[in-house]
């Protein structure tokens, strides 16, 4: 029988899974309506403040958008004058332009689709640590494996999981995993070799600079 402690720290870690699931998934923009499709030609890009796109206009009365996330990946498709096929959800802006919320891009005969609700799938398997990942803070948040896969921690790694994730060790892991736009497979990992990750509080911000 599992002891009371092992069954609070499984429900812990489902509750966590699906807030990380809600987190990392696309869901519907408040107010998006149904799902529709639009092609044309893309009129202009359009900016942020570092002149990152962050939308687009397609025949000159379409507002595309996408989450800040898909702009670098797109922007050696997105140009003025390309054909593009459009599917997302359909709106409006309170200028009142019709707004696509994309989620799927066609063009020059690529498809890019971004992840969508449900796409999370149990993933187990195993490979070589070829590179640990670092955030802004300098703590290891992942690591690669030599298939490919993008295994992603809490930062920062235990002291007890820390030497089973150097560069070279082979590892197994458990988690859920989900497609990026450039078909690569990220896992939210929640063990590595049998051993349970855990997922604490977030700790105090840093200092301000």
């Amino acid at each position: 029988m599992r002891s009371l402690d092992s069954i609070i720290k499984r429900v812990i870690a489902i509750l966590t899974l699906a807030g990380a699931s809600a987190l990392f998934a696309q869901a519907p923009p408040p107010g998006a309506g149904a799902v529709a499709s639009v092609s044309g030609t893309i009129s202009q890009l359009n900016y942020g403040p570092e002149m990152d796109v962050t939308s687009f206009l397609v025949n000159g009365n379409t507002l595309v958008t996408f989450p800040p996330h898909a702009a670098w990946l797109l922007s050696s498709t997105l140009r003025p004058g390309e054909n593009v096929q459009i599917t997302g959800y359909d709106g409006a802006t309170r200028m009142g332009m019709r707004r696509i919320e994309m989620q799927t891009l066609s063009a020059g005969g690529r498809t890019f689709t971004l992840p969508q609700p449900g796409q999370f799938a149990p993933y187990d398997g195993s490979g070589k640590v070829t590179q640990l990942n670092y955030n802004r803070e300098g703590e290891v948040d992942g690591f690669l494996l030599d298939n490919g896969v993008f295994a992603k921690t809490p930062p920062p790694l235990s002291a007890t999981l820390a030497p089973t994730v150097s560069v070279g060790q082979q590892v197994s892991i458990a988690g859920y995993s989900h497609q990026t736009m450039n078909g690569r497979t990220v896992v939210d990992l929640q063990s590595i070799n049998g051993q349970t990750i855990a997922y604490g509080p977030p700790g105090p911000p840093p200092p301000p600079r």
